[in-house]
């Protein structure tokens, strides 16, 4: 039986070979100037979560409501040594959190309630600058040398991460924190008429993502209370802006500091 990885990473091979007979290069083209992804992010300055926008509403991954067997994330990694991963759905975090270190990076995973967070102090933070940061963990780019074939086209609207573990400085942890957020409807401004129909908020969540690099060990999450909790700001982002000859890198908001 073929599981969810191996057809991702059927996937890969498939738009490569597809390149590859369209006369374009066999490998997938570096990364290169690209527009914002499909959707929308919660975005505060600090690293975007994949969080798609429906209409006024934010729609994103829930804790819980699917079927036991369904799977929550994919993980897949290309023979280059990048790991793709996408969450379908935010539950099990150390489920991918093994699956991460399995395939080699050493990560922490954990998924924080709405209205909660992680007890500050758990990790030392390692020092290191943004850019260095984003190259080693950032959303996969789209191609935009070429137009993409519809295969490419569905495989990018999947919204995946890369991470490149041979960019992590020797004894490092990369920690990604996820937390829920919430949107209320009398919390948002009245949108008004929209081509002519009169268009109304709604309730919606969505979720913030943070990623950073931790020396030595990393303390379980104990959660606590957090009064800043609020929904999610929308934006486009993030980019992948032009690059230079000396940047090859896509890059991703800062993270938090």
């Amino acid at each position: 039986m073929i599981n969810f990885e191996e057809r991702a990473l059927d996937e890969l091979k498939a738009l490569a070979a597809d390149t590859a007979a369209a006369g374009g290069p066999a490998t997938e083209p570096p990364p290169a100037p690209a527009t914002s992804r499909r959707g929308r992010r919660a975005l505060y300055g600090l690293a975007a979560s994949a969080v798609l926008a429906s209409g006024i509403g934010l729609g994103a991954p829930l804790f819980s409501g699917s079927s036991a067997e369904a799977q929550p994330f994919e993980v897949v990694k290309r023979p280059d040594g990048g790991i793709l991963f996408k969450v379908d759905e935010f539950r099990n975090p150390k489920g991918l959190e093994q699956r991460l270190r399995d395939l080699g990076l050493p990560a922490v995973v954990d998924y924080v309630p709405y209205g909660r967070k992680c007890a500050p102090g758990r990790f030392a933070p390692h020092a290191i600058a943004d850019d260095d940061l984003n190259a080693i963990y950032h959303w996969l780019p789209e191609p935009t040398d070429r137009r993409m074939t519809d295969k490419e086209l569905e495989f990018y609207s999947q919204l995946w991460t890369e991470v490149r573990p041979e960019l992590m400085p020797a004894n490092t942890t990369l920690v990604i924190t996820v937390t829920m957020t919430q949107t209320l409807a009398k919390d948002v401004p009245d949108p008004g008429y929209r081509d002519g129909h009169r268009a109304y908020a709604s309730d919606s969540t969505g979720s913030t993502s943070t990623y950073r690099l931790a020396d030595g060990p990393v303390a379980a999450c104990t959660l606590i209370d957090d009064p800043t909790a609020r929904g999610p700001a929308t934006d486009n982002g993030p980019t992948v802006p032009p690059l230079t000859p000396a940047s090859t890198t896509p890059a991703r908001p800062a993270p938090m500091r």
